[in-house]
């Protein structure tokens, strides 16, 4: 896939870097047929970043359990190593202590976090 980058400029932190790594493979692995990842980072004055990731493409298909390993109520491990990245999302969202969104459509999918100052 493309990768469009838009970023608000600063440092970023651990935590942030080590969740933006994981939205970027989920992007990826649910582009089958490839197309266009954009990342946009923003930071408001108080000093939270919004993360935000958009896989668009033909095809959009992460996996059908997506939302549940998001939201940290997975029932059953992952099948496969491309799985992974989603129960790693959800375990540094938690430590940093912010929630993941997921809208996702036949042709995109997008993933925000809001990240709180100093994270």
């Amino acid at each position: 896939p493309e990768l469009l980058w838009v970023d608000a400029g600063g440092e970023t932190t651990r935590s942030c870097a080590r969740l933006l790594f994981n939205f970027l493979q989920i992007a990826a692995s649910s582009l089958p047929r490839g197309g266009e990842v954009a990342v946009v980072a923003t930071r408001d004055s108080a000093g939270e970043t919004l993360l935000e990731v958009t896989a668009a493409g033909p095809v959009v298909s992460p996996s059908p359990d997506a939302g549940a390993w998001l939201a940290g109520r997975a029932t059953e491990t992952p099948a496969g190593p491309r799985d992974a990245h989603y129960l790693a999302a959800a375990a540094h969202a938690r430590a940093a202590g912010t929630v993941i969104s997921l809208h996702k459509d036949e042709t995109c999918l997008r993933l925000t976090a809001d990240m709180p100052p100093g994270v």
